[in-house]
């Protein structure tokens, strides 16, 4: 059954997870425009002077972990919290070029704030479908910047392997709901466990694969997940030095 956001849905997700509810005037840039090698190759040479450098590599690296935060948090979310289906046509799905301080922090506008009721015993074949389009457009996206930026694709799924444990591990669990938990928990496990590598265009499920015990790090007050590739953010500007769960930190930080 098709349904909408309710204002106050949207409203929720334009605070907590930067999808817009408008962009009258503002630029827009479909995702389904970075399938495209010329169109990308432009736009990387632009995001390097975004981000501060000269590093195609970091720029790809970069603007990956910005699709994937938006790409799958807000509608997994939508999916386990408010029972929706986002629609998320790639075609549809449009970054937004915003700056936060001095960080390129592109928002998502979607053209269609149309869903899918996940609800009731079609609910699990129902968010199947859903997880399927989701990652199998992702695929589609990594394989390009992958092709455009010489960044191995391992690089660049770790990047939205981070954002989905965050949001199930994390955020969700702070939920006061306990179906709400509870819906999330089967969410997460049938992503990690149930969800065919054939949907991520790989061999195997690149969500299961960087999923890892986590460990503590010197220098920090919680267990983090130690990543097993560096998203090369310290190639940018701003000096931010190393992520928290970065593998290239000294080997003496991480206990």
């Amino acid at each position: 059954m098709l349904c909408r956001l309710a204002a106050e849905e949207s409203a929720y997700l334009a605070e907590h997870f930067r999808l817009l509810e408008e962009a009258d005037g503002e630029e827009k840039i479909s995702l389904s425009q970075l399938k495209d090698p010329e169109f990308l190759e432009d736009f990387l040479e632009l995001l390097k002077t975004e981000l501060g450098t000269d590093s195609t590599l970091a720029a790809g690296s970069q603007l990956m972990k910005r699709i994937g935060y938006l790409a799958v948090v807000p509608p997994l979310y939508a999916a386990a919290v408010f029972k929706k289906a986002l629609n998320m046509d790639f075609d549809a799905c449009y970054l937004v070029p915003r700056r936060q301080g001095d960080l390129w922090m592109p928002q998502l506008f979607l053209e269609d704030i149309s869903a899918l009721k996940l609800a009731g015993e079609a609910r699990s074949n129902r968010f199947e479908t859903f997880a399927r389009e989701l990652f199998g457009g992702l695929a589609v996206v990594v394989q390009a910047v992958s092709t455009a930026a010489s960044v191995p694709k391992s690089v660049l799924w770790e990047k939205v392997a981070v954002y989905v444990y965050w949001l199930y591990e994390s955020h969700l669990m702070e939920e006061s709901d306990s179906a709400v938990q509870l819906q999330a928990r089967w969410d997460f496990e049938f992503i990690l466990n149930e969800l065919p590598s054939s949907a991520f265009g790989e061999r195997v499920n690149p969500l299961q694969k960087f999923y890892k015990k986590k460990t503590v790090a010197t220098g920090e007050n919680e267990t983090v997940r130690i990543r097993q590739t560096c998203c090369f953010s310290y190639e940018t500007g701003g000096d931010k030095g190393y992520c928290k769960n970065c593998p290239k930190k000294p080997k003496k930080m991480i206990q």
